[in-house]
């Protein structure tokens, strides 16, 4: 029988949902002075996403900002929306 998929109308909005995320993030980030750079690292960097693509960030802050914004990186992703930060 082969693998069935009881989610796949709700698994096709992934894509958008993930868009939606990056333009949020792009947002966020370009609106802070102690961020001095970010990209994308994983399948989204090496522009070779599919559907269930997650999206590996990397984000280079001023010297004297780090702790402060290690500290402070969960409560910012809750801005986002919904966020699993490590």
């Amino acid at each position: 029988m082969g693998f069935v998929n009881k989610h796949e109308e709700r698994d096709l909005e992934l894509p958008n949902n993930r868009n939606k995320l990056l333009d949020a993030i792009a947002n966020d980030l370009l609106s802070d002075d102690n961020v001095l750079s970010f990209f994308y690292g994983g399948s989204i960097g090496n522009e070779n996403t599919n559907i269930f693509s997650d999206i590996d960030l990397r984000i280079i802050v001023k010297p004297n900002k780090i702790n402060e914004y290690i500290g402070n990186k969960q409560m910012r992703a809750k801005k986002l929306g919904k966020c699993i930060v490590f």
